[in-house]
């Protein structure tokens, strides 16, 4: 799985989370899911590559929240990290993901990859 690291200056600074944003007026879950990607990490992910493995309301946020896997391979080294958004990137494996968890180094919204596994 992809992580990436939060700025400073964002809130829960330098946590881990998935790539990920807001979409804009008129933009499907879908084309915000691969626009943001490509913002914050410079990556073009192909639609047919994405499965939709959540989607709920979060009353306590105010929002919807959808959730995408793209099965897509790259190297770190081909990435344009936001320099507003993201410090950092890296692969994890389940269980390091896993650790990272319990240790506490991702951001608390991240606890949905229990589904994907």
């Amino acid at each position: 799985m992809l992580l990436t690291k939060r700025h400073p200056d964002k809130p829960h600074p330098h946590l881990w989370e998935c790539p990920g944003g807001s979409i804009l007026a008129g933009e499907n879950s879908l084309d915000g899911a691969v626009r943001e990607v490509k913002e914050e990490i410079g990556i073009t992910l192909s639609k047919s590559n994405g499965k939709l493995i959540k989607s709920e309301r979060r009353d306590v946020y105010h929002d919807f929240c959808d959730i995408w896997l793209f099965n897509q391979s790259f190297e770190t080294t081909e990435t344009a990290l936001q320099e507003n958004e993201v410090i950092d990137i890296q692969w994890v494996t389940k269980s390091e993901l896993e650790s990272m968890y319990h240790s506490n180094y991702l951001v608390p919204t991240l606890s949905y990859f229990k589904l994907i596994f």
